[in-house]
């Protein structure tokens, strides 16, 4: 699992918030679920530390896992902007994950739904040889959706469509 950006690489800032500690904190939250689980996490960084982007995917990649997360959260100029995308790099078990992933954030939050997107320039997902989503969990920009992504409530339903997608993806259910 990675928690995107970090120390020098702040990601998205708004209203004193800053995207890396968000991605921490529900990186964090998502481990211990899935450790509950009863599954193997490997985490890109559990600290507010930098790594380049083939390093998080090497990290992946060098323990065989069998599966990538990276948690992130969006911003926009335009600050009613709002909702959830899922990205994924252009393959048939990206797309598998990538649509079970977003169909049980979708039901976890009640957020918008700004549909799963393929991408395939992103380093995090083009380098991983497993299958690998990166979830943009909220908008900084908009003041509402800002106040649930750092709220505890709200990060656990949040925490626990990932779980349940990952079960899915998984175990068939």
């Amino acid at each position: 699992m990675d928690a995107g950006h970090g120390a020098k690489d702040p990601g998205a800032v708004s209203g004193g918030a800053k995207e890396k500690d968000i991605n921490l904190i529900i990186s964090e939250k998502l481990s211990a679920r899935l450790i509950q689980e009863g599954y193997s996490v490997t985490t890109t960084r559990n600290t507010d530390v930098f790594i380049e982007l083939a390093d998080r995917s090497n990290v992946a990649n060098n323990i065989d896992a069998d599966l990538f997360i990276s948690i992130h959260h969006n911003a926009a100029s335009n600050s009613s902007a709002n909702g959830i995308e899922t990205l994924y790099y252009p393959s048939d078990d990206n797309k598998s994950i990538a649509i079970i992933m977003h169909e049980e954030m979708l039901k976890a939050s009640g957020a918008k739904d700004r549909k799963i997107i393929t991408r395939s320039d992103l380093s995090v997902l083009r380098r991983t040889l497993m299958p690998a989503t990166l979830l943009e969990l909220g908008y900084m920009t908009n003041s509402t959706e800002l106040a649930n992504l750092q709220d505890d409530a709200y990060q656990n339903a949040m925490v626990e469509g990932i779980v349940k997608a990952v079960n899915r993806y998984f175990k068939g259910y």
